[in-house]
C-alpha cells in the first residue's frame, strides 16, 4: 500500500470520525472529497501521485463503493460505510520525483515534430486535436492568442482571460480543455524559470465556475505540480532524458482515459515548444501547431 502526501494530510488533520464522501466510483477506483475540501482518489492499480492511495485488492469498487458513501476515519482505518476498511498502518509514502534543476533542455523541436506525428495518427475522436470536436477551436484560440504571447514578457493577465475560455469544454469525466491546460500548465511551471519567466496559477474559484469540482480539482493539482508519476517523468524528461525518451514517456501517457492522455500531453509539448522558443529566440511554436492543425 502506498499514500501520497496530500491523502496522507487530509487523514492528519481529521480528528477520528467524518473525512468526508465517495464522489466518484469507477471498476478499479474511486474519488473521496474530503472536508477539507482536498480530493483524495483510491486506486488498486500501482501508479502513484501525492493524491492517491494505492490499495491492493480485487474488488470492484463500483459494485462495492456507491457515490454518496460515507468515509470515516476510525483508529488507524478508513471506513467507508462502516464495513470498508482500508488500513492505513501498513501504508509507505509515495516520493514525488524531484523537480528538475537544469538550464538547457534535452529535447529539441525535431523530437517534438515526432511527438506531434505520433498524435496526429491516433484517434483523437472527442480530443481537442479533432477538428469537429467541442473543445478544438478554442484549443486553437487559446495555442495562439493566450499561448504564443508568453513568449513575451509579462503576460499573464491576458493569457488566464484566454485560458479560462478554454475550462470545461469537451466531454468525459474531465473535459478536454482541462486537461490541454493542465498539461500546458504543468509543464510551463516547471520549467519557466529556465527562461526567466514566472509561473502561471488560474484561481481555482474561477476554475470551479466553469467545470466540475473534480475536474478543477485535477486541474489545480496540475499546475501547482503535484502529478502522478508518468505526468512527472514526461515533463522530466524534457531536461534530464536521453535522445527519445520523453516521445516514449509521452506514449506512456496516451492510453490514460478517453482522451485524457491525448489532451495531456497536447498541452505538454506547447509549453516545451514555447520553452524552446524562448531559450534559443526562434518561432517554431507556429510550425508545431500547424502539424497539429490548431
Amino acid at each position: 500500500m502506498q499514500l501520497g502526501k496530500i491523502a496522507s494530510q487530509s487523514f492528519q488533520k481529521t480528528n477520528p470520525g467524518p473525512i468526508g464522501q465517495v464522489i466518484n466510483s469507477f471498476q478499479n477506483s474511486f474519488y473521496i472529497r474530503t472536508h477539507e475540501d482536498e480530493l483524495v482518489f483510491v486506486t488498486n492499480r500501482s501508479l502513484g501521485s501525492p493524491i492517491t492511495v494505492n490499495v491492493e485488492s480485487n474488488s470492484n469498487f463500483e459494485k462495492l463503493i456507491p457515490p454518496n458513501s460515507s468515509v470515516t476515519l476510525r483508529g488507524e482505518q478508513i471506513l467507508i460505510d462502516d464495513y470498508v476498511a482500508i488500513r492505513l498502518a501498513t501504508a509507505k509514502p509515495y516520493k514525488s520525483p524531484i523537480e528538475p534543476i537544469a538550464s538547457k533542455l534535452a529535447v529539441n523541436h525535431n523530437e517534438l515534430g515526432r511527438v506531434a506525428f505520433i498524435l496526429g495518427i491516433l484517434n483523437v475522436s472527442s480530443s481537442v486535436l479533432d477538428i469537429n470536436g467541442i473543445s478544438h477551436d478554442q484549443s486553437g484560440r487559446f495555442a495562439h492568442k493566450a499561448a504564443l504571447q508568453l513568449r513575451a514578457p509579462f503576460h499573464d493577465e491576458q493569457f488566464a482571460d484566454e485560458a479560462l475560455e478554454l475550462v470545461g469544454l469537451g466531454t468525459g469525466f474531465t473535459p478536454s480543455g482541462d486537461d490541454l491546460l493542465g498539461g500546458f500548465l504543468a509543464t510551463w511551471n516547471a520549467l519557466a524559470s529556465m527562461v526567466g519567466r514566472s509561473k502561471i496559477q488560474l484561481d481555482f474559484e474561477r476554475l470551479i465556475n466553469r467545470t466540475s469540482w473534480i475536474s478543477a480539482k485535477l486541474l489545480d493539482y496540475m499546475q501547482r505540480g503535484l502529478l502522478d508519476s508518468e505526468a512527472a517523468h514526461a515533463i522530466r524528461s524534457t531536461v534530464l532524458g536521453d535522445k527519445g525518451e520523453f516521445a516514449l514517456a509521452i506514449e506512456a501517457l496516451l492510453p490514460r482515459g478517453h482522451t485524457s492522455g491525448l489532451d495531456i500531453s497536447t498541452g505538454m509539448i506547447l509549453a516545451t515548444s514555447l520553452i524552446l522558443d524562448i531559450k534559443n529566440k526562434t518561432r517554431l511554436t507556429e510550425t508545431l501547431l500547424n502539424q497539429l492543425e490548431l
